[in-house]
């Protein structure tokens, strides 16, 4: 996946994330930011964020997979997309 795409895929949380949770400058959450111990969002809004992914990049998220290492930073986010969309492609 190119720069572009991944970059694509970064503003496409990170304007979802704002818009979910009320906040207007998008400019104040890094990609690395710790989502939740930051308090930038909370269990709820990860629960938003999980549905926002499975419709927008058609993918499944297992229970398993939600743990801070695929969910905690925007960058991890997009990771664990990326991961499980090369996977699809082998199946």
């Amino acid at each position: 996946m190119t720069i572009t795409n991944q970059k694509r895929i970064d503003e496409q949380l990170v304007d979802f994330i704002c818009k979910d949770n009320q906040i207007s400058d998008r400019e104040s959450i890094s990609i690395n930011d710790n989502l939740l111990e930051d308090g930038i969002i909370d269990s709820l809004a990860l629960f938003a964020i999980i549905s926002f992914i499975e419709d927008n990049f058609n993918i499944e998220v297992k229970n398993e997979h939600v743990i801070s290492d695929n969910f905690g930073t925007i960058e991890a986010m997009r990771n664990y997309i990326i991961r499980t969309l090369r996977l699809q492609e082998r199946v």
